[in-house]
């Protein structure tokens, strides 16, 4: 498993995945004076806002998953970097909190004790 870690700002970073990548938190550098950070994901030809910081709101942990060769872009609007932090593994993990194939939902739950 190796680091993925980035600042973006406006003119943002594109990246083609050589594994699986994983961003798991996205913090703010506070020197806006206030204003407004947009955090966008351009994936494919769609652009969606994922977050937006402020003086108040300086952090987002999250959980984006991108396969081995998807094309991404990750850029903000407004005065504020954004370091974002994640990783790369050349395997997902069985037990990373997914249920695996061939196992039904309702399965897992009574695995782990839930009735529903």
């Amino acid at each position: 498993m190796s680091v993925f870690a980035a600042i973006l700002d406006n003119t943002g970073i594109e990246l083609v995945c050589k594994q699986t990548l994983t961003i798991s938190n996205f913090c703010l550098e506070d020197n806006t004076n206030g204003e407004f950070t947009t955090l966008f994901l351009k994936f494919g030809e769609q652009a969606f806002a994922i977050c937006h910081f402020n003086e108040h709101h300086l952090n987002l942990h999250t959980k984006l998953r991108f396969s081995k060769g998807e094309k991404l872009c990750l850029f903000t609007s407004g005065p504020g970097k954004i370091h974002a932090i994640g990783n790369y593994k050349e395997k997902i993990d069985e037990d990373d909190g997914e249920i695996p194939d061939g196992i039904e939902e309702d399965d897992e739950e009574k695995r782990n004790g839930h009735m529903g």
